[in-house]
């Protein structure tokens, strides 16, 4: 299946369930105690960060679009699933960029599952997800207003920490205290850092230190 065509087959109702890594800890989204975990496997952080940050927006909002997007490698690939397969559309990206630069492509599609910002932000474009990047590059006090200004607006963020990658995720309901978790594919299950503000993130975060943060939903 072309990779675009994804989001309209999906959306036609053809997924029944859902697919994660071979070390998955999954249990039924019936209260928002449980959660969708997916531990280290190899360098697939990208992967696992994708998965566990789309899996508990949808257990804290209950959003079915949410369920659209799994991302696999070769080796995770189950009959009666839709997957889209990170390895596989790495190399057509970077036969893209090939394209726009004569030739020559500076877009690593590494086995292991080591894959860069440029590529993962193809990912959620192919997959018709906005997104808002951001760099530490900018001067600190306008790094701290567009970073808890997007934050302000966005549920979920990719978080690369020194080549790693993590997520966030908000919770936020009336009449509750909102709170940022951050979910490491290294963490145990359900045992995650959390923050009540914005900054308290941020903070946290500068002290790694980030080197990319991809805000979503």
């Amino acid at each position: 299946m072309a990779a675009g065509s994804l989001p309209l087959f999906l959306s036609s109702g053809n997924l029944k369930s859902f697919l994660g890594a071979e070390r998955t800890i999954f249990q039924p989204y019936d209260n928002e105690r449980t959660e969708y975990h997916e531990s280290q496997v190899s360098l697939q952080c990208g992967k696992h960060a994708l998965n566990n940050l789309f899996q508990n927006l949808y257990r804290f909002y209950k959003d079915p679009n949410y369920l659209y997007y799994f991302v696999v490698n070769d080796k995770d690939k189950k009959p009666g699933f839709t997957n889209f397969n990170l390895k596989e559309n790495c190399k057509r990206f970077q036969a893209q960029v090939r394209n726009v630069l004569g030739g020559v492509s500076n877009v690593r599609c590494e086995d292991t599952g080591n894959y860069e910002s440029v590529y993962l932000e193809w990912v959620l474009k192919v997959l018709n997800i906005t997104t808002t990047a951001l760099s530490p590059l900018l001067d600190q006090s306008l790094r701290f207003d567009s970073f808890t200004h997007n934050a302000s607006r966005h549920r979920g963020i990719l978080i690369n920490i020194t080549g790693h990658w993590i997520c966030a995720y908000k919770y936020e309901k009336a009449g509750e205290q909102m709170i940022w978790w951050t979910h490491d594919s290294f963490d145990r299950p359900n045992v995650h850092p959390s923050f009540p503000t914005h900054f308290d993130l941020l903070v946290y975060l500068e002290r790694k230190p980030w080197l990319r943060c991809i805000f979503i939903a």
